[in-house]
């Protein structure tokens, strides 16, 4: 069995899974997660709907939202992109399966990287962007470089960050471009 727990990606990602495949997603958006349930015709997709508080509750324990996937076991597959993230980081070492991969959305929040780099095998691909943009993966014993060609990813990222940074004028503006960054592990 294949346990994922993710949020908001339904439709994009599910034709790559199998049936087996047994797909949690919590959210914390009443509107939207009705909005999604009445779409949803898929048996392996499982919606919960979870109030949560606006600000991540300080102590991980006391986080009914982020503690609520606890109930499904470990997962092989985490996405985390929404509330509380750094509590759900923190959930996410120990739902997380050995091999299993966490991806944190919106990883150029520097903010994140502490409870990224908690894992064994991690990066981090940071673009242009200060406060939104990048992606984090993470795992206990997956090594990275075994799932994704990190090179092609890097000269990717580099080039959009590069053709970005042009296409905002900041060398017209006589700003200082945001670089490229790329932190790992291994």
């Amino acid at each position: 069995m294949f346990r994922i727990w993710m949020r908001h990606k339904y439709f994009v990602f599910s034709r790559f899974f199998t049936q087996n495949t047994y797909w949690y997603s919590i959210e914390h958006h009443k509107g939207w997660f009705e909005k999604i349930q009445s779409l949803n015709d898929r048996e392996n997709l499982h919606l919960h709907y979870v109030e949560a508080e606006k600000e991540p509750v300080p102590n991980l324990n006391d986080d009914d939202y982020v503690n609520y996937p606890e109930q499904f076991g470990q997962f092989d597959f985490i996405l985390v992109d929404g509330i509380h993230r750094e509590n759900c980081i923190q959930k996410a070492h120990q739902l997380l399966t050995e091999n299993g991969l966490l991806i944190v959305h919106d990883s150029n929040r520097k903010q994140y990287h502490s409870y990224i780099k908690k894992f064994n095998n991690w990066m981090v691909l940071q673009d242009f962007r200060k406060s939104a943009g990048g992606i984090g993966f993470a795992s206990k014993q997956l090594h990275l470089s075994n799932l994704i060609s990190i090179d092609e990813h890097v000269n990717i990222w580099k080039t959009d960050t590069a053709i970005s940074n042009f296409f905002k004028f900041k060398f017209l503006l006589g700003k200082k471009p945001k670089k490229f960054a790329f932190e790992k592990s291994f």
